[in-house]
């Protein structure tokens, strides 16, 4: 069973009136990093290291996740999880330890060829390297470190050795790129690297532009005939080298080009007012404004926690609360009434249209042909 498959289930069950845990279990184990990306809002974070969650309890995360049922756990940033590299050697094996799929995000910096030996060896699932460009010029400017671009390609190396050496396809290595007006005209050349270096899939994700001063990377910077010239061949590139991506999505209209979620009244469900009751059913929760709340949480790195990166104040919090106390709480069962009446909160506005529009798209079209 996939991912998407398993969301499905649990959404299926809930609206039958059956608990559910969560499918998705994200962590940020640290703000510390060893990058400094001009995307990032993390270099202007404060970094009290005696607010990170402490590795024990960490442990004791994975298996309450375990008790519920999390089909994945996610481990990336925030900052850059291997500069908690004691941790993240024990987290991905006891991730391991209980069966579930687990996925690493990272610069490849700080990816050892030890730790590239260990991940082979156990068959961690997908790891997804941050990689802005083709090569050391533009990849270094963006994420404002020398040499990260030949350390990446290094770690990448090595994790193909010694998945060749151990006969294992995995993990998965994947990208993860930004794109933005400093590296929209490379993409092409993004994707055969890619192709090079053996990487299975590459996620496009557009620039989120959060403060003043990334204005220059904004997309809508760009003529818009121009930017999508580059992702027509980029597109003609991923077809004909077979490389796998989010790139259709990006043509065809699906993403936004950059930017916050503009909500406004006028995308409010005008019924708001007629509250949707408990346990709602399979066709309220297609028209929920986001399904996360379902499926998906998210442990920030001091212990908050939330439905998706952008909730990083609330009222629960890891260190004195269990997963189960918070995921069935008062919390996430308002989370969702509002989600279900199309009332959505704060945090919301922050999030990108692009990555709201593809989860909610993909799993409502999924969910709809089960109704019909």
């Amino acid at each position: 069973m996939c991912l998407d498959e398993n969301i499905l289930d649990r959404i299926k069950k809930y609206s039958d009136g059956k608990q559910q845990g969560p499918a998705v279990l994200e962590l940020y184990p640290t703000l510390r990093c060893n990058s400094r990306c001009l995307a990032c809002l993390v270099p202007g974070m404060p970094k009290d290291i005696l607010s990170e969650i402490p590795s024990e309890r960490y442990l004791e995360i994975i298996r309450e996740a375990s008790e519920l049922g999390v089909y994945i756990c996610y481990i990336l940033g925030g900052g850059e999880p291997l500069c908690r590299a004691d941790l993240i050697y024990d987290l991905v094996e006891k991730i391991k330890y209980y069966k579930m799929k687990g996925m690493l995000t990272t610069n490849g910096m700080f990816l050892s060829e030890s730790l590239a030996k260990i991940m082979a060896a156990m068959k961690w699932d997908f790891i997804h390297f941050s990689v802005d460009g083709p090569d050391a010029y533009i990849h270094d400017q963006l994420r404002g470190v020398e040499g990260a671009f030949e350390r990446a390609v290094e770690a990448i190396r090595s994790l193909n050795l010694w998945k060749k050496r151990l006969s294992t396809d995995k993990p998965s290595i994947e990208f993860n790129t930004v794109l933005s007006a400093r590296n929209y005209h490379v993409l092409p050349r993004i994707f055969r690297l890619s192709k090079e270096q053996n990487v299975d899939y590459i996620t496009i994700i557009p620039v989120i532009i959060h403060l003043e001063k990334m204005q220059d990377l904004d997309l809508n910077n760009i003529p818009k005939e121009e930017l999508l010239k580059s992702l027509r061949e980029t597109r003609e590139v991923a077809l004909a080298l077979k490389i796998n991506s989010n790139i259709e999505d990006l043509l065809t209209g699906r993403f936004s080009q950059t930017g916050v979620n503009p909500i406004t009244p006028g995308m409010l469900d005008d019924n708001a007012k007629d509250e949707v009751k408990a346990p709602p059913k399979l066709v309220d929760i297609c028209k929920a404004y986001c399904l996360k709340p379902w499926y998906h949480l998210v442990i920030q790195t001091d212990g908050g926690v939330g439905p998706c990166c952008n909730f990083q104040e609330n009222e629960c919090n890891i260190t004195n609360e269990g997963i189960r106390e918070i995921w069935f709480g008062d919390y996430f069962n308002n989370l969702r009434k509002l989600m279900l009446n199309r009332q959505p909160p704060p945090g919301c506005l922050k999030c990108s249209q692009t990555l709201q529009a593809d989860g909610n798209r993909r799993l409502v079209e999924k969910l709809s042909k089960s109704i019909s």
